[in-house]
């Protein structure tokens, strides 16, 4: 019975380990979607900038002109 009661608790242990390292790889994978989510977003963020700063130098040129 005791032999039994252990066989089953290994059992569940290596199931929780596997169960935890599966969620590890979902994170890790999740972690890595969200840092190229994140590079994409500052070069975006990047770009608009440039777009808004070219766009100020235009106005102040065309000011000028006025």
């Amino acid at each position: 019975m005791a032999q039994q009661a252990l066989r089953a608790g290994e059992g569940a242990a290596g199931s929780l380990v596997e169960q935890l390292e599966q969620a590890h790889a979902e994170l890790a994978a999740v972690r890595r979607e969200a840092a190229a989510a994140s590079r994409h977003a500052a070069g975006e963020l990047a770009e608009a900038h440039r777009a808004l700063r070219l766009a100020e130098i235009s106005a102040a040129e065309l000011r000028e002109q006025l």
